[in-house]
Formats: structure tokens, sequence, C-alpha cells
């Protein structure tokens, strides 16, 4: 198909985001622990199995997120999949709060039970 006319860019970052939240993918909670001990979570819609041989999975942080130095290379971290029931837990690991697990106590690397049934340390 060739267009006859440029495709328009002018859109505001609400456009975008709204845009992109019309694409229906899992939810995930990733956990781990700061290197001082402090647990760490965040909410991730960005995770994406890659291997089954060797085991391998992606997710993305952002690089100012305050919780990069609780997933550097080789730190243990859990992949907790969350089921539709739990909306809640993931807008509540989505805030910038610091008493994450005071309110939702979570395991960390690792969950007791996740929404799939299970957690996945790595």
């Amino acid at each position: 198909m060739i267009f006859s006319q440029a495709l328009s860019t002018s859109y505001t970052q609400r456009d975008l985001r709204d845009a992109f939240g019309l694409f229906a993918t899992g939810v995930t909670v990733v956990t781990a622990v700061r290197p001082g001990g402090e647990p760490v979570g965040v909410t991730a819609n960005s995770f994406t199995s890659v291997s089954l041989e060797p085991p391998l999975l992606l997710w993305c942080l952002a690089s100012v997120s305050s919780g990069v130095a609780a997933f550097t290379h080789g730190a243990p971290f859990a992949v907790h999949v969350l089921s539709h029931h739990q909306n809640e837990l993931a807008r509540h690991f989505a805030r910038r709060a610091h008493e994450k697990f005071e309110l939702a106590p979570l395991a960390q690397p690792a969950a007791p039970a996740a929404p799939a049934g299970r957690a996945v340390p790595l």
C-alpha cells in the first residue's frame, strides 16, 4: 500500500500512552533486594519469554527507576505473574511509594503464591 499523504506525528504524550494502553499484555510484579537489604518491587508489563533452553526471559526497567541497583547483572529476582483479579496489586507496585511491602507483603525475591500459581525466582 502506498500512502499519498505523510502520516501525522502530531500527538501528545497522553495520546501515545492511551494508544499503547490498548495493547493487551500480561502484567507482572518483579521483586528483588537492593544491595543494602531493602526489598524493591516494580510492576512490569514488558515481560516476555525468550527461550526455554536455556531458560531466558526479558523485561524492561527505566534507567531512572529507584530500583535499578537491585536488578544488577547476576542479582536474583522473582517474576510474579498477575491474574486479572490482582489489578490493585499491579497498581500498588506501579506507584513510587517506599512502603510497598508494608502494604502488600510479597516475599522477596520470591512470592509465597503468585497469581498464576507460582513465582519464579531467577
